[in-house]
């Protein structure tokens, strides 16, 4: 049995969030790379195949300062504005609310693990102090997932 961490953070290099995860043993052993691999589903797995060092990174944790392997973020804002390109609000206004956009973002994040988008997101606002853009980097969030 594995024990699996999620941590969300915002890349300030990529201006889009980035997923960081670790897995531990039953004992507390951390999982390698190969290890994840075989508990991921079946579609995550074929894709590492593919692209492993471009899909998946390991690198110390950006607060914590420890090593954590994270999904790449380089191609998040891209495959975002293609989700969101037939939605009115953004094609006029250029924006996405933050809410709206992060629960697109963990939509097609969490499946990779295997996980589902609980129907019950609960986002409670620790403070959300918005710059005139509206982006991320600014707003942060405490997530509690009802699965």
């Amino acid at each position: 049995m594995t024990k699996k961490d999620i941590i969300t953070t915002f890349s300030s290099s990529f201006k889009v969030p980035v997923l960081y995860f670790r897995a531990f043993c039953s004992d507390g052993e951390p999982l390698t790379i190969e290890d994840l691999e075989k508990d991921l589903p079946a579609y995550t797995a074929q894709r590492l195949a593919i692209s492993k060092w471009t899909f998946i990174t390991q690198e110390e944790h950006p607060y914590l300062n420890r090593p954590w392997y994270k999904l790449h973020p380089c191609g998040t804002s891209e495959w975002m504005k293609l989700l969101f390109s037939n939605e009115l609000s953004v094609v006029s206004q250029g924006v996405v609310v933050v809410e709206k956009y992060l629960t697109s973002w963990f939509s097609v994040v969490l499946p990779i693990f295997g996980l589902k988008i609980p129907l019950k997101l609960s986002l409670t606002f620790m403070s959300c102090t918005h710059n005139k853009s509206g982006n991320l980097a600014s707003a942060r969030y405490r997530f509690s997932f009802f699965l």
